[in-house]
Parts: structure tokens; C-alpha cells; sequence
């Protein structure tokens, strides 16, 4: 059973704040942008075997991938004023 604040062995940000959600989308696109490279190594990989089957779809998840990337800068662009400006 998980405790309290985990999830999967991964430690869960509790409350909705700014800071938060900014940290979380910063967070992802990390893991992202890991992937991404993660991919290029395989598909030098695909492409010294020949294999056109697996070259085809790390193109494809390279796509999605990207546009993930695209949408999470543009949601830390939008958190961080909210983040990093104090009310006055």
C-alpha cells in the first residue's frame, strides 16, 4: 500500500499552488526532452540495422514527443509570471 504523498515510488506535490504546477510542467518537460534524445540514440540504432519498421515509428513518437514538448513551454511560459511575480 502506498503512504501518504506516494505514488509508485514517486513523491506526489500536495496543494494546487503556482510554484507547484510551474515545478511539475518543468518537471515533465525534463523527461521529455530525455526522450527525445533517447530517441536519436535508437534511431541511429534502426537505421545501422536496416530497419525501416522501427524507424518509421520512433519518427512517429518523436512527433508526438515534440508536440508535448511545444505544449509544456508554452504552459511554463504561461506559470512562471504567476510564480515568480509577488503581489504587491
Amino acid at each position: 500500500m502506498l503512504e501518504d504523498g506516494e505514488q509508485a515510488g514517486k513523491q506526489v506535490r500536495a496543494g494546487p499552488s503556482a510554484f507547484n504546477l510551474r515545478r511539475d510542467l518543468h518537471d515533465l518537460w525534463l523527461m521529455v526532452s530525455e526522450s527525445l534524445i533517447s530517441l536519436d540514440v535508437l534511431e541511429q540504432a534502426a537505421h545501422a540495422k536496416h530497419d525501416r519498421e522501427f524507424e518509421s515509428s520512433i519518427r512517429q513518437i518523436r512527433e508526438r514527443n515534440s508536440r508535448q514538448r511545444t505544449w509544456l513551454r508554452t504552459r511554463l511560459r504561461q506559470a512562471a509570471p504567476q510564480t515568480l511575480v509577488v503581489p504587491s
